[in-house]
């Protein structure tokens, strides 16, 4: 079903951390199996993706994050979130979704993150990965 990205962005803006926050859906489809993986909703045709402008991406504390999404409705939760230090903006200054939405998502990014919904915390892809390998 859709989900208002609006509603997802304003939560998260709470969160003083924050510089951007772009709330968007990406086709099921196109994410590949490697992302499709770690997805807790598998049958789902859009999954929800937010690219979030920090200024140190790899050093980002996510518990503070991760707090806040386990306050939103399941379905409102994003799969992913991509730390970034800058997104392409308009003229007016509102982030452009169109070229995040065309890029996609890449499994080797160091700094993508999947929703894990048994630590209800956003954790590694590889750590994901090795933690179903074991079980």
């Amino acid at each position: 079903g859709w989900v208002a990205s609006r509603q997802i962005e304003d939560a998260l803006y709470e969160l003083p951390s924050l510089e951007l926050v772009v709330v968007y859906g990406l086709e099921r489809d196109a994410l590949g199996p490697r992302l499709q993986a770690h997805l807790v909703k598998p049958d789902s045709a859009q999954v929800v993706v937010a690219t979030l402008v920090v200024s140190e991406p790899a050093r980002y504390e996510l518990e503070p994050l991760a707090a806040r999404v386990a306050q939103l409705r399941p379905v409102q939760r994003p799969s992913f979130i991509a730390l970034r230090t800058q997104v392409g903006l308009t003229d007016g200054f509102r982030p452009l979704k169109t070229p995040l939405i065309a890029a996609g998502l890449e499994p080797d990014d160091p700094n993508l993150r999947a929703w894990d919904p048994e630590s209800a915390r956003y954790c590694p892809l590889v750590e994901l990965a090795e933690r179903r390998r074991r079980s």
